[in-house]
């Protein structure tokens, strides 16, 4: 069946669907491995995937306490990073995929993955208004498109397309399948 490969970062809120995906592709017969900070190992690890952590995308934490300017500041940063981009190239040169799973607030890990030639799926873990009307839009979308990662430009490019029959695990036995 297909290799999978999943590009998450260390958000808290996010990696649960990611591991829910994961975990129904791996009951298709699927292989899947997931690449994220440092932090995430065990979490992914203990789930039964493989995991690779970023070499070159900045650190990040969602529970380390910081002060609101450099939380600000860090997570600006962590959403428009080109790091995660670089190592998905790295990653996908060394074992290529047939599937990418790149969660949608990562940016440069989408922006990357359009010269790779693989079916490309950007997980939106949240509701779908939020990201498109708020969190595109708002300073972030900003951020990203003076960086060349425009939010909305990269969910919509031909190469980021839902993969067929993929289903999401939402809690426990509520099934969403997305066409």
């Amino acid at each position: 069946m297909a290799e999978v490969l999943v590009v998450t970062w260390d958000g808290g809120g996010n990696v649960p669907p990611a591991l829910g995906i994961a975990g129904e592709l791996v009951r298709r017969g699927h292989r899947v491995r997931f690449l994220g900070h440092e932090r995430q190992r065990s979490s992914v690890e203990d789930a039964g995937f493989g995991f690779e952590a970023y070499r070159h995308a900045r650190p990040y934490s969602a529970i380390e306490p910081l002060p609101t300017p450099k939380a600000i500041v860090a997570i600006f940063g962590m959403f428009t990073d080109g790091g995660p981009g670089v190592d998905l190239r790295e990653l996908f040169g060394r074992q290529p995929a047939d599937l990418l799973v790149i969660d949608g607030m990562s940016l440069g890990a989408l922006k990357a993955a359009y010269g790779l030639s693989v079916p490309v799926v950007a997980l939106m873990h949240t509701y779908h208004q939020f990201f498109v009307n708020r969190w595109a839009r708002g300073p972030i979308g900003l951020l990203g498109t003076v960086r060349g990662r425009s939010p909305q430009r990269l969910w919509h490019e031909p190469l980021v397309s839902w993969w067929p029959r993929l289903v999401i695990l939402i809690r426990h036995r509520i099934r969403y399948r997305v066409t």
